[in-house]
């Protein structure tokens, strides 16, 4: 029992165990089946002592001795209500003691002796008999398809150990009985963590940015909309900027906020902040204004960076400064400035779904993200030549490896435009446009994108890629093999599998899922350099190899904690009791492979991660519990549409509860991605005997149309069907809005794809989101099928001036803080034939510089 814990986590188990059944003395002559199997359940309790379980576990014997003759079947008929003939009703493990003596037989002239088959096939997932003669020898079958030698006997290891440790200790805890072998902790401390290597962590990312802008000056470093800035223009700026938060009070450690889209400010303004000693936080323009509020509140900085005037709705008093029209900036000297950080300083806190209700900022120091940086450089080779794509949201820390890496080997980023993260086409414009060698997904974006190509027969266009990573949620198996039939064969691209939580500091585990295999299952790999993982329980006793528990980080890249949360950085972050510093314990449950590799098996809490994002489900609870005609509410997330991984919120209320008015509520409070997909009204939320939630026994979600109005048209049945297949419901209505009834950016994305497979019609994105309802989408389509491919562009009446544009703006800004600057010049090359008269040829550029 004590072993099935260990290795199910479960605390509910039975057992089968056959036994004689000759309980009359006049069978015991007898020929024939007498044998019964009883199923014997037990509650093996984390902490119940290995004496009190014996105990629990011989009363049941007993009783189970004295009911032996109760038919299984009868049993079977009389609990189980629905039979699965590819599983045992009651039980998957049998235990036998054969305690019989095994004595010759003789009959007239022959001799009879027991024999043991050389081949059987297993009944049971698991089968041990334990045979008592002249002492105790263990036997144990096992189902192939479940299990390998190598398992099984490393189960039979630990049995013996849990033998050895609970006769030694009876009294202690069932959690605290050891089954790990030497063997096996000299594997994982010395082979599976034998991680240390010699890497340039001592110095801050700045040190390495400024050495990189002295030997690359001229070269391009990030490039947006069109407009790029070198080396030393970045840097200039990010004196600039840092000489003014320095005046405003900005020492190390300190937090400055940073709420911007992504663009050249954005990127000016996290080197600024970095130069001057703070740590940036970064906020999302498009959060609910009361989730800013919260951050701003919390985190306490002097300073706002903003690309945009502030909105009536936030609450901060302190300095707000504009980075496009702030000409203060532009007057401050451009210079390095003399450092003030070291690695052990804060570089930036990140902000993560809380279970309280309010998001907790994750204080991150520089030594765990140049661990981070500097591995990847090393491993993958990445250099000068490498230009990456900056696509992630700069709130989810899969965004640091963007920001920072190329500055720091003379590569170059290109940014994509904020709300085009979704969007393959633009992604791939881009990969295309400037030869970009690495790009980052999420893996459900991943699947989109490998989709469009596909679709679209764009591969060849995106050969530069070197690599893809992957990381935010779990990577399925078919992904990697779609992934690499279409793109990483034909175009040598490595796809590479990251895990990490942002309190270790970015991605610490990393597995290259190459192209020359098919997948079953993707493993989340092993700790990049400088990095230990371990797999331990709740009271931080090591698992052995193949035993599931907890995924806890160690080594350089765990951080500080969490801002004004002591309780819950003491909670989360423990003592290293193998080693210096601190283990980041991740709330991921995993188990070692036998080759070294982690394998992740899902969540212990009732934290999630869907598209990405990292969500505490009792966030989201604690929201809906404070309106105040919900009386009980359970947020789960669960396979709805396709398989694919939602957040469903059951609500129990003695009103009518009107799903889109609840929606509009937590919209003001949560970002779109943490707004429940479904919503369901129930009586009373299902609990198990103890009291606890029973997620087993919520009823179905089923989406139905409100009112079911049929296709009237070509354009709208086909928009039908493809809308049902997309969301996996029976009927849409054509009426039905799209966001309301299960989708999102993803499956809209999903929906633009197949429209123009279908009918070779490309609408943009937004066109989603404007027409939600297949009535109105279909018109759409039509009017994009009757266009033509060349639309007229009306000349602009001649006047003395013209309204500048954003991007001219932003460049008019740029200029006026670095004078006689040429990173926005477009050099070309004329070949001019006959003669040519310099002077003539400089008075001319002399009158163009004049009236420009």
């Amino acid at each position: 029992m004590v072993l099935l814990h260990k290795y199910s986590r479960q605390e509910d188990i039975v057992v089968g165990s056959p036994i004689s059944g000759r309980t009359h003395k006049e069978t015991e002559q007898m020929l024939g089946m007498f044998v019964n199997t009883l199923a014997m359940r037990a509650y093996p309790e984390r902490d119940k002592s290995f004496k009190q379980l014996l105990e629990e576990v011989k009363a049941t014997s007993l009783q189970a001795f004295d009911n032996q003759e109760y038919p299984l079947e009868e049993l079977v008929d009389e609990i189980v209500e629905t039979r699965d003939l590819t599983r045992n009703p009651l039980f998957d493990v049998l235990f036998t003691l054969q305690n019989n003596e095994k004595e010759s037989l003789q009959i007239d002239d022959w001799s009879v002796e027991h024999k043991e088959p050389s081949t059987t096939n297993a009944k049971f997932d698991l089968s041990m008999t334990i045979f008592d003669d002249n002492g105790y020898s263990i036997a144990l079958e096992f189902a192939q398809e479940l299990f390998d030698r190598d398992t099984v006997e490393r189960m039979l290891a630990h049995y013996v150990e849990i033998l050895e440790h609970s006769v030694q200790q009876p009294e202690q805890n069932i959690s605290h009985l050891e089954m790990i072998t030497q063997q096996e902790q000299d594997i994982i401390f010395n082979e599976f963590n034998n991680t240390d290597v010699p890497l340039n962590n001592t110095k801050t990312f700045l040190e390495r940015f400024e050495a990189q802008v002295a030997k690359t000056p001229k070269q391009t470093a990030i490039t947006y909309e069109g407009v790029s800035l070198t080396y030393q223009a970045l840097n200039a700026k990010a004196n600039q900027l840092a000489n003014y938060l320095r005046v405003e009070g900005i020492v190390p450690d300190a937090p400055v906020g940073l709420l911007t889209n992504r663009s050249l400010e954005m990127m000016i303004g996290i080197y600024g902040i970095l130069k001057a000693g703070g740590a940036y936080v970064p906020i999302d323009p498009n959060y609910p204004s009361d989730r800013i509020n919260y951050i701003l509140g919390d985190s306490q900085p002097s300073v706002l960076l903003t690309d945009q005037a502030l909105d009536e709705s936030i609450e901060f008093d302190n300095k707000v400064v504009d980075l496009t029209e702030d000409t203060m900036i532009a007057t401050q000297a451009t210079d390095n400035l003399e450092p003030v950080t070291t690695v052990d300083n804060l570089m930036y806190i990140i902000y993560t779904s809380g279970t309280t209700g309010k998001p907790k900022g994750v204080m991150v120091p520089y030594k765990g993200v140049m661990n981070r940086l500097n591995w990847m450089i090393d491993k993958y080779h990445i250099s000068s030549e490498d230009t990456i794509l900056f696509k992630t949201p700069f709130t989810f820390d899969v965004s640091v490896w963007e920001i920072f890496g190329f500055a720091m080997i003379g590569g170059q980023a290109v940014l994509l435009p904020s709300g085009e993260e979704s969007n393959p086409e633009k992604i791939t414009d881009l990969l295309e446009q400037h030869q970009i060698s690495m790009v980052h997904f999420v893996p459900s974006m991943l699947g989109v994108f490998i989709d469009f190509i596909k679709s679209t027969n764009k591969v060849e266009n995106i050969a530069t890629v070197n690599y893809v990573l992957a990381s935010g949620e779990a990577l399925k198996p078919e992904q990697v093999n779609q992934f690499n039939a279409i793109i990483g064969k034909q175009n040598d691209s490595l796809l590479i599998d990251l895990y990490g939580p942002t309190e270790a500091s970015i991605e610490v585990i990393y597995y290259p899922c190459t192209a020359d295999q098919t997948y079953d299952t993707i493993p989340i790999g092993k700790p990049i350099a400088n990095i230990q993982a371990y797999i331990m329980n709740e009271d931080n006793n090591l698992m052995g190899i193949g035993v599931p528990g907890e995924l806890c980080i160690g080594g350089v890249g765990v951080t500080k904690g969490y801002l004004n949360r002591p309780d819950l950085t003491a909670e989360k972050f423990i003592d290293n009791p193998f080693g210096e510093g601190k283990l980041y314990r991740t709330g991921d449950l995993a188990k070692w492979s036998a080759n070294g590799n982690v394998e992740y098996l899902g969540r212990i809490d009732e934290q999630v991660k869907i598209r990405g994002y990292r969500i505490e489900l009792g966030e989201i609870e604690s929201l809906l519990g404070q309106i105040d005609y919900i009386s009980d509410v359970a947020v789960v997330a669960k396979p709805m549409a396709g398989e694919e991984l939602a957040i469903c919120a059951y609500l129990v209320s003695d009103k009518a509860v009107d799903n889109d008015d609840v929606k509009a509520i937590l919209s003001q409070k949560l970002p779109d991605y943490m707004v429940p997909s479904y919503m369901m009204q129930i009586d009373q939320l299902p609990v198990t005997s103890n009291g606890k939630l029973d997620k087993k026994k919520l009823p179905e979600i089923k989406v139905e149309s409100k009112a079911y109005v049929a296709p009237t048209n070509d354009t709208e049945a086909m928009l039908a069907a493809i809308y049902e297949a997309n969301l996996n419901i029976d009927q849409v209505s054509i009426h039905d809005n799209f966001f309301e009834i299960g989708g999102h950016s993803l499956k809209a994305i999903g929906i633009i794809n197949k429209i123009e497979a279908t009918n070779g019609v490309r609408l943009p994105l937004k066109a989603m989101f404007e027409n939600p309802t297949i009535a109105q989408l279909a018109k759409v389509v039509d009017e994009h099928a009757n266009e033509t491919t060349a639309q007229h562009i009306p000349v602009a009446a001649e006047q003395p001036y013209y309204t500048t544009s954003s991007p001219q703006k932003r460049l008019y800004v740029l200029n006026e803080m670095v004078k006689g600057q040429t990173a926005y010049n477009m050099p070309s090359m004329l070949e001019i034939q006959g003669e040519v008269d310099p002077e003539r040829v400089q008075n001319v550029f002399q009158n163009i510089n004049r009236t420009s």
